[in-house]
């Protein structure tokens, strides 16, 4: 897998790294409707301030907001749908999270139906109090650790996703508060941290880099004080990195050792110190200004890593040569707009990406002589998304030369789009549905339609393409649709491939998918004229006796009722109905960035 150069200056903890969960775009339309409610205590009717409340629609776009000091909350500008809300209390509040109206589970909550220009109030949320775990983080020598975050992450089923998070104070003490508890009972609860100048790990009595190495607390309602906690020390990393002038002050250098990164800055003597990894085998890299990236010693890529594997080790020769950079400057003619592109090394293992500049030219420095691909992403200025000098599909090489300037002219022909709008069998706009169009012995292009049903996909080559359309619903109990090849085939192997020209601009690409709130694959509707039952899972039956499921009888256009019935009117009208791998998103940052 290529290694993509992001931001400098990053960290990134694989322990609270997992609370990001998914990446998802919050949801807002103005003019869209308005829901508005309270957060209280469930015994005192106390408003709850500061809660976080979510609204998320049936495809895990969310829109959130604050609740007031007197617990009030108001949402504005939802789209019209269905939605499931959610509240947060503050890290420092001893209530717990619930969905609307109480329960623990995203998907036993009660949707909530908002409507264009409408408003929904008296959503109000009464929470419980949860339970308290205290304790004291301390380093190997006994002294406390300031400033640390201490986030707790349920282990039994009920709570699984719960967090609750605590910074410890100048005596290393820490409070996680409003641990969501079983009556009568313990819940069980891991323990992470992140410190400045230590690895993230997980606490206990003996810690851990591994979740699955992790110790268990468990707390009853009356909470827990879990004791003194000491941290793991980790590794120490350093070095120089020299250019052909000599040490590189003030380079970025980035450290990676068993899943964590660091990345820390030279001093005035090139020098550089990476505190707090855990033992592993360690890979160095930096990025000099007007050098080359260099992997240590003074390779290109990745190719010499080194085992720092106990607990407490320090190395401090681990040094870096950088030349200097050679250039890329990328021009694309014909394009309308921004072209965004990707350079690979000759063995895909390192890839360096940018977007062409106000003046069109797509400038990638930093690199070392030597041979690369450049796949370019042109669809939003006209163009393919294609490979520069790509034949049958495959890439064309080109050479730039040691602490060279390469000027490369890369002609990508006019992109064809194909656009449409795809709706379920009562007319109604599919929302969230997956466009997939795969070429002829190639890789599946994908995009996800508007509320409004509609899509567009641009940048496509000229060719035989097919065209599928999926959706997944992630709870149960939400509405489901089979999926469909085009030009309406739900059976794939019926599909018909779509031919496009260089630069076809093709729209009014609809396709109708069959409702399936029963999640069975087979389209309620013929379920209902077949004599079947839409409400329940019956795909596996097979009442006519005739070895075929129903299933496979609605895949044919047969009728499930009788054993020698022709085609029923429908060329196979199921297929998918698989459901979607909830993870939900959740709005806050809660992973941290250190340097």
């Amino acid at each position: 897998m290529p290694v993509v150069h992001a931001d400098r200056g990053a960290r990134v903890s694989p322990c609270l790294f997992g609370l990001l969960l998914v990446s998802s775009v919050p949801a807002a339309h103005a003019g869209g409707g308005t829901v508005h409610g309270t957060v209280r205590d469930s015994a005192t009717g106390a408003g709850i301030a500061d809660a976080i409340v979510v609204a998320y629609d049936l495809r895990l776009a969310y829109q959130v907001t604050v609740s007031d000091n007197d617990g009030t909350w108001t949402l504005d500008d939802l789209p019209a749908g269905s939605w499931r809300l959610r509240v947060l209390p503050a890290d420092d509040d001893d209530h717990v999270s619930r969905f609307w109206p109480a329960t623990r589970d995203f998907c036993a909550a009660e949707r909530l139906q908002v409507e264009e220009g409408g408003r929904v109030d008296d959503v109000d949320f009464a929470l419980e109090s949860g339970a308290t775990a205290t304790g004291t983080l301390v380093d190997r020598s006994g002294a406390p650790v300031a400033g640390a975050v201490v986030q707790a992450t349920g282990a039994d089923p009920e709570i699984t996703g719960t967090r609750r998070e605590a910074i410890t104070d100048a005596d290393g003490r820490f409070t996680l508060r409003g641990l969501d508890v079983v009556a009568g009972a313990e819940t069980d609860w891991t323990l992470a941290v992140e410190a400045e100048g230590w690895p993230a790990q997980y606490l206990g009595r003996t810690p851990a880099y591994e979740v699955e190495d992790a110790e268990v607390f468990g707390v009853p309602p009356s909470g827990a004080d879990v004791g003194s906690l000491t941290l793991l020390d980790g590794i120490a990393i350093g070095g120089q990195v020299r250019g052909p002038d000599g040490p590189v002050p003030g380079a970025t250098v980035h450290v990676y050792s068993s899943g964590q990164i660091l990345s820390v800055t030279t001093d005035e003597d090139g020098r550089y110190d990476a505190v707090g990894l855990p033992p592993g085998s360690v890979l160095v890299w930096s990025s000099p200004e007007g050098l080359a990236t260099t992997y240590h010693p003074d390779a290109d890529r990745p190719e010499e890593l080194v085992d720092v594997l106990e607990e407490g080790a320090v190395r401090d020769d681990i040094d870096l040569d950088a030349p200097e950079e050679a250039v890329l400057e990328a021009r694309f003619p014909g394009a309308d707009g921004e072209v965004r592109a990707m350079l690979y090394n000759s063995t895909y293992t390192v890839g360096k990406g940018t977007s062409t500049d106000d003046d069109g030219v797509l400038r990638i420095d930093g690199l070392f002589g030597g041979d690369y691909t450049l796949f370019a992403w042109g669809a939003d200025a006209g163009l393919v998304n294609a490979w520069y000098g790509e034949v049958e599909g495959e890439p064309t090489p080109f050479t730039i030369e040691d602490a060279e300037v390469l000027e490369l002219t890369v002609e990508l022909d006019p992109g064809a789009r194909l656009s449409g709008t795809i709706t379920d069998d009562y007319g109604a706009p599919v929302y969230g549905a997956a466009v997939t169009l795969t070429p002829d012995g190639g890789d599946g292009w994908s995009t996800v339609t508007d509320r409004d049903g509609t899509w567009t996909m641009g940048g496509l080559p000229a060719g035989s393409w097919t065209l599928t359309v999926t959706y997944g619903a992630y709870c149960a109990e939400d509405p489901d649709y089979v999926s469909v090849a085009w030009p309406g085939e739900v059976d794939a192997s019926r599909a018909e491939p779509l031919e496009l020209a260089t630069g076809e601009q093709r729209d009014g690409v609809d396709l109708v998918l069959p409702r399936d709130d029963d999640h069975d694959g087979m389209g309620d509707r013929w379920e209902a004229a077949a004599g079947l039952d839409p409400s329940r899972d019956d795909s596996a039956e097979d009442p006519d006796g005739d070895g075929l499921t129903n299933l496979e009888e609605y895949l044919l256009g047969t009728d499930p009722l009788s054993p020698d019935a022709p085609a029923a009117g429908c060329r196979g009208c199921g297929g998918g109905g698989g459901g979607a791998l909830l993870v939900l998103p959740l709005p806050l940052l809660l992973g941290r960035r250190r340097r």
